[in-house]
């Protein structure tokens, strides 16, 4: 038993270095602000277009009837 504790020890042990390399590393930094940009990006284009199709509607529904929505 003491062998398998030993073992979850050193693995945990070596993700725990890997995970920490991996935050301080500047390439994988720069990629983690660069996607959380782009969702940010995304995320106000889909407002925009649900905006758009908003607006779309309601101008087609005021060119049928002629009254505001």
């Amino acid at each position: 038993m003491s062998i398998l504790y030993d073992m979850v020890d050193e693995l945990s042990a070596n993700i725990r270095h890997e995970v920490i390399a991996l935050a301080t590393d500047p390439e994988t930094l720069d990629a983690l602000k660069e996607k959380t940009e782009l969702a940010y990006r995304r995320q106000r284009l889909k407002k925009k277009l649900e905006q758009l199709q908003k607006a779309s509607e309601e101008l087609a529904v005021f060119k049928k009837t002629g009254a505001h929505v």
